[in-house]
This record gives C-alpha cells, sequence and structure tokens, in this order.
C-alpha cells in the first residue's frame, strides 16, 4: 500500500465509526424523547385531569404499580388515557391501525437489541434500520401533534 494511502485510510475508518455512533445516539436519543413525552403526558394527567381517573389509574399515572409493563404498553395506555379524558380516541384509533405503528413497535426491537445485545452485531445498525427509526419518528411526530394539540402544546406567539 502507497504510504499515501495510510493517511486515507484513518479518515475513512474515523468517519464509518462516527457514523456508527451517530446512529445509535439516534435511535437512543428518539426513544429516550417518547419515554419523556409519555411521562410528561402522564404528569399532565394526574396533575389536571385526575378526577376522571379511578385510584387503579391513578396508581398508573403515578408509576405505582408494582407489576412492571413494557414500553409498548406503557405508551399505548398512556396515550390512551390522554385521548380519553381529551376526546381524541377516534384520532389515536386511526394511528394505532396505521401500518407506521407496526414499524415504531419494530424500531423499539431495534432500541432494545441496541441498549441490551445479545450478540456483537446487535450494536451496527444499518441505513435501513435507521430508514425504519426515522419512519417512526414520523410516525410518532405526527401522533403527538394529532392527539396532543388540545392540551400540552401550546402556542406561545
Amino acid at each position: 500500500m502507497p504510504f499515501i494511502m495510510l493517511f486515507r485510510k484513518v479518515p475513512l475508518e474515523q468517519e464509518k465509526r462516527n457514523i456508527a455512533f451517530w446512529r445509535r445516539m439516534y435511535i437512543r436519543t428518539f426513544f429516550n424523547l417518547v419515554e419523556a413525552v409519555t411521562k410528561g403526558i402522564k404528569d399532565y394527567l394526574y396533575a389536571e385531569k385526575s378526577s376522571h381517573f379511578k385510584q387503579e389509574e391513578i396508581n398508573f399515572l403515578l408509576d405505582l404499580n408494582k407489576k412492571r409493563i413494557s414500553f409498548i404498553e406503557n405508551f399505548k395506555k398512556t396515550f390512551k388515557y390522554y385521548a380519553k379524558v381529551n376526546q381524541k380516541e377516534d384520532e389515536l384509533q386511526a394511528f394505532l391501525a396505521q401500518n407506521e405503528f407496526s414499524t415504531f413497535q419494530k424500531s423499539l426491537k431495534i432500541r432494545d437489541n441496541l441498549i441490551h445485545p445479545k450478540k456483537h452485531m446487535d450494536i451496527f445498525i444499518s441505513e435501513k434500520q435507521i430508514s425504519m427509526i426515522s419512519n417512526s419518528f414520523n410516525w410518532w411526530e405526527a401522533l403527538v401533534f394529532e392527539i396532543l394539540d388540545t392540551g400540552l402544546i401550546k402556542d406561545e406567539k
């Protein structure tokens, strides 16, 4: 290998490592955002709408249940409660019926494999997986703006 090629190879390898790092960060950050918004909705529902809920539902909002529930179950239940008290149930059902919700669930499996790898290849994220995550983000963002437009998101003009 010519001497000059050694200098070209180092930046290319570094660039590949950077891409891999940022792909992993993108996935983790997206799902952290989903969890934070979900928690924010639960806090809002408890603080502003607790009179609409039974004690068992309030325990869920406060994360007091002893039984651990899955990410998807927590997500769906939280949005269901929000939609119920804000008359957005039809809109929520329409979003959950979309193919993109299935993609969102598959994306969560990518995140789970990344956070809890079972094999060394689980930490490498392909372009196809990034595309799936990006589609999931677009679906989730549309859901948030459609469902939460009556309460949590306010125009600050």
